[in-house]
């Protein structure tokens, strides 16, 4: 299970971004893993092989670097004036039946 809380830098101050159709914002993810691209009969996209990025689900442990990756929202409907901005996501990632702390991580990232 994943739970994403995003933030976004508007003004003087952070302001959270509340879950917007199920795919953006602060959600929780009961099944992150089968969100993912890569799973089953699915083949890793090109950004994913061109930046190193890990494509499968479950990811192992280490460090993910990954600078000016494009990443392309779908049929997210946000309007890109106010879509446009930085970011910040905490993100916490625990076992969905016995709830043990698996990992987190923090992002920052900015849409253009």
């Amino acid at each position: 299970m994943v739970a994403l809380k995003v933030q976004r830098y508007f003004l003087l101050w952070w302001v959270t971004v509340p879950c917007i159709e199920g795919v953006f914002g602060t959600c929780t993810f009961n099944d992150l893993c089968s969100l993912l691209p890569g799973q089953g009969n699915h083949t890793c996209p090109p950004v994913f092989t061109d930046h190193d990025l890990p494509c499968g689900c479950p990811a192992g442990p280490g460090e993910i670097k990954a600078d000016d990756v494009p990443v392309n929202l779908g049929s997210v409907n946000i309007p890109e004036e106010v879509a446009s901005g930085s970011y910040r996501l905490k993100t916490t990632i625990t076992d969905g039946t016995t709830e043990e702390l698996m990992g987190c991580f923090d992002i920052d990232l900015k849409l253009h």
